[in-house]
């Protein structure tokens, strides 16, 4: 559920943010592993550029006020990505997010497509 409602941050940004004329949403997923253990990727894809590479690395902190936000008159709690960031490594993932002025904002989710407990079975082991 609480995975569920991560996604819907991020489509619901895309949709909201999206610059006029141009709003559109992609949403992407495929298999995929990290160090041998199997993932799945999730990326949500959306025309909204209004992150400016200087602000990227502030994107998932906890109430951002990003120049550019307040400038733009972005309301919100800026409680919305930290969320998806928090709920993503409960999962056992990890999440970030690439925006390119003019080409669009993407965020990649990865998640481990086996529960924890079961992620050392599959994971490679050294012949010794």
């Amino acid at each position: 559920m609480a995975l569920r409602h991560a996604l819907q941050n991020l489509i619901n940004n895309a949709v909201t943010y999206g610059t006029d004329g141009e709003k559109w949403v992609g949403l992407f997923a495929r298999a995929t592993s990290d160090a041998g253990v199997p993932m799945i990727e999730i990326r949500v894809e959306g025309s909204w550029s209004r992150i400016p590479p200087e602000e990227q690395h502030q994107i998932f902190e906890a109430v951002c006020s990003r120049p550019t936000a307040v400038r733009d008159q972005i309301h919100g709690t800026g409680l919305g990505l930290n969320l998806v960031k928090k709920i993503v490594e409960a999962h056992g993932g990890s999440v970030n997010g690439e925006s390119e002025p003019g080409a669009g904002t993407t965020f990649i989710i990865k998640l481990p497509s086996l529960p924890m407990e079961q992620q050392h079975e599959v994971q490679p082991h050294s012949l010794g």
